[in-house]
């Protein structure tokens, strides 16, 4: 993958919206927003989202990075498809 092709995506891409949009419920808490981690089981949430920044992080079981990490490890497909995925979710496309 191309540094730049990446960045370009990142730039374009609402991690929020890229996380709802794949079934998690997220609710805002101050500048972050918080939801249940979908890479394991909890009751109390402890997956944070800084849309800010672009990045996630579960402080329960250590998941974390941006958009391109959360659709590869959430749809199981590795981070050129996940990249690919990104891109035709940004242009309206599923």
């Amino acid at each position: 993958m191309k540094k730049d092709r990446v960045q370009r995506v990142l730039d374009r891409t609402s991690l929020v919206y890229v996380i709802e949009y794949n079934g998690i419920k997220l609710d805002r808490l101050g500048d972050k927003h918080v939801g249940l981690c979908p890479f394991h089981s909890e009751k109390s949430p402890s997956f944070t989202v800084d849309e800010k920044e672009r990045v996630y992080h579960c402080f329960g079981c250590g998941a974390g990075g941006n958009a391109v990490n959360f659709v590869a490890r959430m749809r199981r497909i590795g981070d050129e498809a996940a990249l690919d995925w990104l891109e035709r979710l940004t242009k309206g496309e599923r």
